[in-house]
């Protein structure tokens, strides 16, 4: 269920706007499992994500890495900030990459 739905049928009030963007929805996926009640994505994480993608990997089957900053408490995942992770890939077997420390 929508959490935004979710908060509207539990009464509740958001104050801020809550996203599920395609890219973070195995995040979002794991958080619920956990019994978590709603995942807040900030709008700068996801345009860092998409920019991100946009620069390296765009028209391409290259994948993008990068990492989710953020707080949990009382059953809230409040996702704040997010940087890309630099690495390349094993030209003979792509499942196998490098992290890019130069």
């Amino acid at each position: 269920m929508d959490v935004v739905k979710a908060a509207q049928l539990s009464g509740r009030t958001l104050e801020r706007v809550v996203v599920h963007p395609l890219v973070l929805l195995s995040i979002v996926d794991h958080y619920n499992r956990v019994a978590r009640d709603t995942v807040v994505v900030h709008p700068l994480v996801l345009l860092s994500i998409v920019d991100h993608y946009n620069r390296v990997a765009r028209d391409t089957r290259k994948r993008v890495v990068g990492v989710l900053l953020g707080t949990s408490s009382r059953g809230s995942v409040d996702v704040t900030n997010s940087y890309a992770v630099p690495f390349e890939e094993d030209d003979k077997d792509p499942r196998i990459w490098f992290l890019d420390h130069n």
